[in-house]
């Protein structure tokens, strides 16, 4: 049974990765081909064994991409809600308020909740009665007990992330599949600290453009290994490792922007001299679209001089074997994209901004 999901699920990331429409109408930072994952993951996949859990909706694309793949089903799961969907719903940083404003013409300040416009954005979803939304602070709310997929989006703080690793328990072996969003990001670096601590547990199938790896269970994780915040607790020499896992399943340019997350790992763990001199030779070599932003945090924190403006003309198009599941994609595919949708680029400023005075 492991063996054809696993089969399955490589072919629905290999199709998301073909698609460059977006699926859902709702306001939502992932590129078309996460929320295709995310659409054929719940048209296809889904069982009904467990539920659906979405984490981290922001304003409900990731959870409209569940629910119309749910829709385009010739029948559903009895079981109800099949979506629990999870949002703190509070404008905590100016670039919520921002991406509000841009996406709605509403106005919400620093510290105002947004949970309603939420829940009118879920209301208008198709399947609707077979959501269920947990506005406030996930790590206070109930679980479902079987969890079939795991979309996280949420993993913005390691006590977050480390809540999620323990819910791992209720992840179903040989079925369920995780799905880390975060992971090509240089921010989150317990993510991936988290994921390779478990690799002996977790098979990958394969990342989705841009920053999204998904992994199936392939046996039931302990809670002794659960109950272990390694990020806190292991070496840096260990924890590395766990960050370097997998690189193989990226192309050349995402890569680059996984050794970002492992200077500012470096720069977490006080290793200052080490993430100065990664972050030196990322800045020589083709970059991703963010790395002036986090070097110029990074060396702003640790006392050193920021670097020259990086000329990104070079980063072409890249390409990875097929046959050896590893992603495809561009960092123009991200930029028309951005094209699309006026507002991203004026929330990724507001939002680097934001991080920045920190």
């Amino acid at each position: 049974m492991f063996k054809q999901n696993l089969t399955s699920a490589l072919d629905i990331v290999n199709r998301a990765n073909s698609n460059e429409k977006a699926v859902v109408a709702t306001p939502t930072m992932l590129t078309p081909q996460e929320q295709m994952l995310l659409y054929l993951l719940a048209k296809e996949y889904y069982s009904g064994e467990g539920a659906i859990f979405d984490a981290g909706i922001c304003l409900g694309g990731c959870t409209e991409s569940f629910a119309r793949g749910l829709a385009a089903r010739a029948t559903l799961p009895s079981v109800s809600p099949i979506i629990h969907a999870y949002e703190l719903g509070i404008a905590d940083e100016d670039y919520v308020t921002q991406f509000i404003q841009n996406s709605f013409g509403e106005t919400r300040h620093k510290g105002d909740s947004f949970v309603d416009i939420i829940q009118k954005n879920l209301d208008s979803m198709p399947c609707k009665e077979r959501i269920q939304f947990f506005p406030g602070d996930i790590c206070e709310k109930p679980y479902p007990e079987k969890i079939e997929i795991m979309f996280l989006d949420v993993c913005k703080l390691q006590n977050i992330n480390f809540v999620m690793q323990k819910l791992f328990s209720r992840l179903i072996p040989g079925k369920s599949i995780v799905i880390q969003q975060d992971y090509v990001h240089a921010w989150h670096p317990y993510i991936h600290t988290t994921m390779g601590y478990l690799s002996e547990y977790f098979e990958p199938i394969g990342s989705t453009w841009y920053s999204t790896i998904s992994f199936i269970l392939k046996k039931a994780i302990p809670d002794d290994i659960l109950g272990i915040d390694v990020y806190n607790e292991y070496s840096v020499d260990q924890l590395e490792s766990y960050i370097k896992k997998y690189y193989s399943y990226f192309n050349n340019q995402q890569r680059n922007h996984l050794e970002t997350t492992r200077a500012f790992f470096l720069y977490q763990k006080g290793e200052f001299e080490r993430s100065y001199s990664l972050l030196n030779q990322l800045q020589c070599s083709a970059t991703h679209w963010d790395f002036k932003h986090t070097s110029d945090y990074l060396c702003k924190k640790m006392g050193f001089p920021p670097f020259e403006l990086i000329d990104q003309q070079h980063e072409t198009e890249v390409s990875c074997d097929a046959d050896t599941n590893k992603s495809t994609g561009s960092i123009q595919t991200l930029k028309n994209y951005i094209k699309q949708i006026p507002f991203v680029g004026k929330l990724l400023t507001a939002a680097w901004r934001a991080l920045k005075k920190k």
